[in-house]
């Protein structure tokens, strides 16, 4: 488990604040006079919600590694490739390989490894962007609902939500899952605008449009955020 913790000094910090990202990297802020001993004591008390969102990282991390990558519930070779008249530079699918074809085929193969981590998680909200607004659509209809807004966001602790104003905002990491998972997830949010609460009714109508939602909400520990 990662357990380095940087530590970012910022004179505008009114209080100690921990943040993890999606790869459990966790940051503390402090104001720059605030002695080295308060920041170990915050740290240390601290240490069961570090444990927590790097055990998190850690499978986040699983579901792209230097090899591989998985995308809507398949499993993709990652490989790098010289430019050529069958791909353009960029990102590209064939068969169960995710080829990147560098744009400047003249640096090294590190550089295109880090160039192919920087574009694949842009490569990989867009197309679960792609994927979720044609999705809803579809499933607004059939549960006959009406939504304002759709977003996808980075979100710390949840796969969705659902606002008092009928905007939803997604977590990307969901592109990673089987549609039929990512379905659940779409449904669930959709049936919040009719029963902005987890009463009954509520599932119920989960339910209706997705029977198999337990087992779909199970799959979904297996990627927590």
């Amino acid at each position: 488990m990662p357990a380095e913790i940087q530590i970012r000094y910022h004179r505008q910090a009114r209080s100690i604040k921990l943040k993890a990202d999606s790869a459990g990297r966790i940051t503390v802020t402090a104001h720059p006079l605030t002695p080295k001993f308060l920041i170990n004591r915050f740290i240390a008390q601290s240490q069961a919600w570090i444990d927590k969102h790097q055990r998190r990282g850690l499978k986040t991390l699983s579901a792209i590694s230097l090899a591989k990558i998985q995308l809507f519930g398949q499993t993709y070779q990652r490989q790098l490739a010289n430019p050529s008249d069958d791909h353009t530079p960029g990102i590209h699918i064939l068969d169960q390989i995710l080829i990147y074809v560098p744009a400047n085929p003249l640096r090294s193969p590190e550089q295109h490894q880090i160039d192919l981590d920087r574009k694949l998680k842009d490569w990989l909200k867009r197309t679960c962007q792609t994927y979720i607004s044609r999705r809803l659509i579809q499933l607004s209809q059939q549960m006959q609902v009406e939504y304002r807004t759709v977003s996808l966001k980075n979100l710390s602790s949840r796969w969705g939500s659902c606002s008092n104003r009928h905007n939803l905002n997604f977590n990307w990491h969901l592109v990673h899952f089987p549609p039929d998972v990512i379905d659940y997830v779409l449904v669930h949010e959709l049936a919040h605008i009719v029963h902005a609460n987890h009463s009954r009714q509520f599932w119920q109508l989960v339910a209706k449009h997705d029977s198999n939602y337990k087992r779909h909400k199970t799959e979904l520990s297996k990627l927590a955020v």
